[in-house]
């Protein structure tokens, strides 16, 4: 990656968190946890790292969100000690951060794809990704993050050719084998790619890459997992079929929202599907016009956008349930990810139209954010306040005053949001939360206690998950600076 587009990258990163937190400020403001930020944590603070990783959902995996939970507990254990009281403000802080790197991804991935004005306007959409009044959710939250793996898995694909040093690559591979265990429409997006990819170069050279034979088997051995660990479990998300609003579900809300959602209200079922026609046929007049690179890309957003967009209403009946035409758009966190997708191909399209046509609505989608900023931005109050009775270390107070005498090694319950939701910590822990201090002051004794060393073997898969695939591509790296062009010129030959 040449080193502009690292710095460019950099700054846009910077900038995306210092945006994202003025959106919505309210995790970092008033630390407490929300939902399943809450439940995923009992694993790492309880040390059961099985269940941290593997026991989070009884339908499928989240490891990308559990592995940013587990770098927020060992960052916790650093600056904080026991406490916990300052963690949520760290996940948000990574969530954050989780959040403006996928838009960096997608600055250097559409790097050869996009004209410049389109992929700034692809970054300042994921960073002012329309969600409704449920934000709060979303942003500075880890729990709702599963979605954003999708298209960090398209961007990530479409990084890799461009990425010269090997170890790198193979780094991309493990994130995406990362994605596939964290979003499950993932699996059909990079087993369809490392499929494609096998056959493409078993057809030029007789030979299929190593990545994708890795990349294959580690699908394979995931969906193997799924099979054994969920093959039973009960379905989550489809409980009732509403089929007159299914117009709404996949065209105005999946597709059309991002681009009209300071008057989504005002739209039909009819509006809709005029639109999404209109859509749809740019998009095919760009398939038509692009020359044959761009327009395999340019088929490959399409398709990862009816994948993410069929499969989620696929697997989630219910959300048909939830939309009342056109008078809500709950629940928004199901929808940004198909959003950012058909934001991305409609990028892709425009890239390919007149220049002057390419600026002209470039700057009218400006004018449309900028006319619905009061739905973007969460500064003052939160449309859905949460932590209105009590931070976390207000909870764990009352805890501790409740709790009478208590073993250090007890495992207590510290009520969380919304109500009804709860995390566990050991009792030292669950102290030290309550007065904010390094140590808990009463208790000595820390049997089991997640001392600097525990927090170190704890962030071990993740440092491995950085430092393997690096390892591997110096071991890889090219003797000489000829060495590819030979290894290219014999295979020609």
């Amino acid at each position: 990656m040449p080193h502009k587009l690292a710095y460019q990258s950099a700054l846009i990163v910077l900038l995306g968190v210092i945006v994202l937190f003025i959106r919505n400020p309210d995790p970092v403001l008033n630390p407490a946890l929300f939902g399943e930020d809450g439940t995923w944590l009992i694993g790492f603070l309880t040390h059961d790292l099985q269940a941290a990783y593997f026991g989070t959902r009884l339908d499928y995996l989240t490891f990308g969100q559990s592995a940013i939970l587990n770098a927020a507990v060992f960052l916790n254990q650093v600056f904080f000690g026991d406490s916990i009281a300052h963690l949520p403000q760290i996940m948000a802080g990574l969530s954050y951060l989780f959040w403006a790197s996928v838009a960096a991804t997608a600055f250097a991935g559409l790097r050869p794809w996009l004209r410049a004005e389109w992929r700034v306007a692809v970054v300042a959409i994921i960073f002012l990704m329309p969600l409704g009044v449920h934000s709060n959710e979303v942003l500075g939250r880890i729990l709702n993050l599963g979605f954003m793996f999708f298209p960090l898995a398209v961007f990530l694909i479409l990084l890799r050719p461009q990425v010269r040093f090997e170890g790198w690559k193979y780094f991309i591979d493990m994130l995406l084998l990362v994605c596939c265990a964290t979003n499950p429409l993932c699996i059909a997006l990079v087993g369809g790619h490392a499929l494609l990819s096998a056959i493409s170069t078993y057809r030029r050279d007789r030979s299929i890459p190593v990545r994708d034979l890795v990349v294959g088997c580690g699908i394979g051995l995931l969906c193997l997992f799924y099979l054994y660990r969920f093959g039973d479990a009960p379905k989550v998300g489809m409980e009732e079929l509403n089929p007159s609003r299914l117009v709404e579900a996949i065209f105005a809300r999946s597709l059309l929202y991002p681009f009209i959602f300071p008057v989504y209200q005002g739209l039909s079922d009819a509006w809709s599907l005029a639109l999404f026609l209109a859509l749809a046929a740019l998009m095919g007049w760009a398939l038509v016009r692009a020359e044959a690179s761009g327009k395999m890309v340019g088929f490959g957003l399409a398709t990862a956008t009816a994948i993410v967009v069929l499969g989620t209403i696929a697997t989630r009946y219910s959300l048909t349930a939830h939309l009342h035409g056109y008078t809500s758009t709950f629940p928004d966190r199901y929808y940004y990810a198909q959003n950012v997708m058909i934001v991305v191909c409609m990028a892709w399209a425009m890239s390919r139209t007149p220049a002057r046509v390419s600026i002209s609505t470039f700057l009218l989608l400006g004018v449309i954010y900028a006319g619905g900023s009061q739905h973007l931005f969460n500064f003052g109050s939160p449309d859905l306040p949460i932590s209105e009775a009590g931070n976390l270390q207000t909870s764990a107070a009352r805890v501790i005053e409740q709790a009478g005498d208590i073993h250090p090694a007890q495992v207590l319950a510290i009520p969380t949001y919304p109500h009804g939701w709860y995390t566990q910590a050991p009792a030292y822990v669950v102290e030290a939360t309550a007065t904010d201090a390094r140590r808990a002051p009463s208790l000595e004794q820390r049997p089991g206690g997640l001392n600097f060393v525990d927090a170190l073997a704890m962030i071990a898969p993740l440092a491995g998950l950085i430092i393997l695939p690096l390892a591997a591509g110096l071991l890889r790296r090219p003797r000489h600076k000829n060495h590819a062009q030979l290894r290219d010129t014999n295979r020609k030959v």
